[in-house]
């Protein structure tokens, strides 16, 4: 009877399917960034600096992981006052009326050869307008932090046209690639 009451508890382990762990965003150890190429010279670097959302990550099962991010689109910040102004206009972000920036992914699959590199399908809302984009994602690691918080991270990596959400200001001057960095830092949910 202990043999058979044994046997039980061990398949009923075994049974058990690990779950995905579920982590919030840590937006103090996270970046929204971006570039875009500026007539035809250098590039014009910025970021987000109010942003949040969630990560789920499953390093054996990529069906189970997902990641979405809410970006508000007032808190532009591209090191020029003046400037942040105007891209909070109608020129461009048009904060007042368009105030979130979405990402929600709707597949997660591993590159081909890679332990740790993905691409990510999703769809990103701005400026009142969607469409699908693909990220390219990197699995950074995780880990405890001294506070007893278990952590990980991804590194995104993507480019839009910035005309797919209507914003067309200055075509000459202002290219229309957009690149976009989002360095994400996750903290699991207790």
């Amino acid at each position: 009877m202990k043999f058979l009451t044994l046997f039980a508890v061990i398949a009923m382990i075994f049974a058990v399917a690990p779950t995905a762990d579920d982590y919030n965003i840590d937006a103090s150890h996270s970046a929204m960034a971006f570039k875009v190429q500026h007539f035809g010279a250098g590039y014009t670097h910025g970021r987000f600096n109010d942003f949040g959302g969630s990560v789920t990550f499953d390093a054996k099962d990529d069906s189970k992981n997902s990641i979405s991010i809410n970006i508000k689109a007032k808190s532009i910040d591209s090191g020029n006052a003046k400037r942040d102004d105007h891209l909070r206009g109608k020129d461009f972000f048009f904060a007042k009326k368009y105030k979130t920036l979405t990402f929600k992914s709707t597949s997660f699959k591993r590159k081909a050869g890679s332990k740790n590199e993905y691409e990510v399908k999703g769809v990103l809302k701005m400026h009142g307008k969607k469409k699908e984009i693909t990220v390219n994602a990197k699995f950074l690691g995780e880990g405890s932090d001294p506070w007893g918080n278990y952590r990980c991270g991804l590194s995104c990596n993507f480019t839009v046209k910035r005309s797919d959400f209507g914003m067309k200001y200055m075509p000459n001057g202002i290219a229309d690639e957009v690149h976009i960095t989002a360095d994400v830092e996750g903290v699991r949910k207790k």
